[in-house]
């Protein structure tokens, strides 16, 4: 996918049914008009990014699958995404942090909305009229217990969700520590 990392599993959480039971207990404390946005999803962003700290199993599940990528790479912060049917996710990236992902709790088998990510070229949106055979986008149809990971400057946005049902995700953020970063881009040390 445009050259870039992109990392997708499922079915590697051993204790997702578990953890999924106990986050839609929570429902009530998620969804309240605070974590709303576009009108009538949910994100626990602002008022709860902890998720991998509270499930400290989910948050080693994290850490352990960017490990096939980068093992120095941590689970920085984590949140639930509750959709109800009509909701949606305007486009964004996470380019604060490395790299970012989803891990999919819950997922209708209607079309809940799927995730789609965007070139990170701006030249192939720009040529796409004249060029036909560049890919602009890549969208992806999420399952139950798919995890994605891609690197956090990565344009991406939640198409509508068209089911009668809500779907439940975990989004995450995963960076270098500061120390790994210097040892890791000397370049980036400050002399006076």
């Amino acid at each position: 996918m445009f050259d870039t990392p992109y990392y997708r599993g499922n079915d590697e959480f051993k204790m997702h049914h578990q953890f999924q039971k106990h986050l839609h207990s929570r429902r009530d404390e998620f969804c309240v008009p605070d974590n709303a946005f576009n009108g009538t999803g949910y994100s626990t962003i602002r008022s709860d990014n902890r998720i991998h700290l509270e499930y400290p199993e989910f948050g080693s599940y994290l850490n352990e699958a960017i490990s096939k990528y980068d093992n120095k790479l941590q689970c920085t912060h984590a949140w639930v995404n509750i959709n109800p049917p009509g909701s949606y996710q305007t486009r964004h990236n996470h380019a604060c942090c490395d790299m970012a992902g989803t891990y999919y709790v819950t997922v209708p088998e209607a079309d809940s909305g799927n995730i789609q990510f965007y070139n990170p070229s701006p030249t192939v949106e720009a040529m796409m009229i004249h060029q036909p055979y560049h890919c602009s986008t890549h969208l992806h149809i999420p399952t139950e217990k798919d995890i994605l990971i891609w690197p956090g400057f990565l344009d991406h946005e939640v198409t509508y969700n068209y089911s009668n049902e809500e779907r439940w995700s975990v989004s995450f953020m995963l960076s270098l520590t500061h120390l790994d970063r210097l040892e890791r881009f000397p370049s980036m040390l400050v002399y006076d």
